[in-house]
């Protein structure tokens, strides 16, 4: 062999590392890209974190939950007491007047009944007067039963409100529960 080809030879030998030098050198610039990326993932990551963390700070704890939810229920329930009450006060003051009207109208017709049998047939304008004041009474004793309707139909809605505010307290319950277990786990 002679010199020439031995430095043909050392040249493509040469040649070839170079050429191997530069893949590995391509591929030391891919890693880097790489590192990069994973470099910026990573800060999204962190950044996502810190969010998060910010948030379950500025989130109310679960005792402050739990004191709000029972300050609630229990508003909820003393303005229900007094609800109940109030209706309670209304039925006593109402039957307390219908007894009284009843027994004035009772007491009216026992002297509407006395009168008749007493007085000899009138004339035409107490009979109009007697009609009047008897449609009177049926007027009465009609508002008094529409009185006591329209009060049962308050009692059955005032006990369907209870009942919402039942199922209402329990879905509260549940999802204080569930938020506390979220909060719970997450930490």
């Amino acid at each position: 062999m002679s010199a020439i080809d031995q430095l043909e030879k050392e040249l493509e030998d040469l040649r070839s590392r170079f050429s191997q030098a530069f893949q590995v050198l391509d591929g030391f610039s891919q890693l880097q890209t790489h590192f990069e990326q994973l470099t910026q993932t990573q800060q999204e990551l962190e950044q996502s974190l810190s969010q998060a963390k910010n948030s379950l700070e500025d989130a109310s704890a679960p005792s402050e939950l739990q004191e709000q939810y029972t300050e609630l229920e229990s508003q909820f329930e003393a303005k229900y007491a007094q609800l109940q009450s109030d209706i309670l006060d209304l039925r006593h003051s109402f039957e307390a007047t219908t007894y009284d009207l009843q027994e004035q109208l009772h007491h009216d017709r026992n002297q509407l009944k006395q009168l008749e049998q007493t007085a000899s047939p009138a004339p035409g304008a107490d009979t109009n007067k007697l009609d009047w004041l008897e449609n009177s009474m049926q007027d009465l004793s009609n508002l008094i039963y529409a009185d006591r309707s329209a009060l049962q139909h308050l009692d059955r809605r005032l006990n369907h409100v209870k009942r919402v505010t039942d199922i209402i307290t329990i879905v509260g319950a549940s999802g204080f529960f569930v938020m506390t277990i979220i909060m719970v786990v997450t930490r």
